[in-house]
């Protein structure tokens, strides 16, 4: 999944992409503003590519060739869903690791692609997006705990009065709240 695009010179362009083997991948991709041929209207962000990469130890890594898979046209025809689309490949930019474990690169992986088909089938309302945002996190191993309090362990009940603690990561309580 393309994450950002950055031309580079006349003709090149560096690439962020988001890998189900390697996470997150920078890669050079020369010549892609002029080759209609290696990249026929592939590089473009959110796009699901298929990409023969060259990878070099200690060096750039290169791309040989992209493949369109799926450019996601509903999600881009909603300014909505498209701005959604944005805030889901601009979370992963930030904080999907380069060159993460197979498993969680393929896991983040399946999870971004599934949301990416949610945000263009779905209505992208509210309870979407805020789905979405805690799936996101869930994903990257940086979920909120909202079941129990994070001071005492207590668990929260739907009906519990709480407060959200951000330094801690977490909800607290009625009686830790007011401590």
């Amino acid at each position: 999944i393309l994450l950002r695009c950055v031309d580079i010179g006349e003709t090149d362009r560096i690439v962020h992409l988001f890998t189900p083997d390697l996470g997150r991948v920078t890669a050079m991709a020369k010549s892609a503003r002029k080759s209609v041929k290696r990249f026929p209207g592939t590089l473009d962000l959110m796009n699901h590519l298929q990409v023969d990469l060259q990878i070099r130890p200690q060096r750039m890594t290169y791309i040989g060739r992209g493949k369109l898979i799926s450019p996601f046209l509903k999600l881009r025809a909603v300014p909505s869903r498209f701005a959604l689309g944005c805030y889901l490949v601009e979370l992963l930019g930030r904080l999907a690791p380069e060159g993460g474990a197979g498993g969680d690169s393929r896991r983040l992986f399946d999870f971004t692609l599934g949301a990416m088909h949610s945000i263009e089938n779905l209505d992208p309302g509210p309870k979407l997006r805020m789905f979405l945002m805690l799936e996101s996190l869930c994903a990257l191993g940086l979920r909120p705990e909202l079941r129990h309090c994070v001071r005492c362990g207590t668990e929260l009940a739907g009906g519990d009065a709480f407060a959200f603690h951000f330094g801690e990561g977490g909800a607290h309580c009625g009686g830790c709240k007011r401590e």
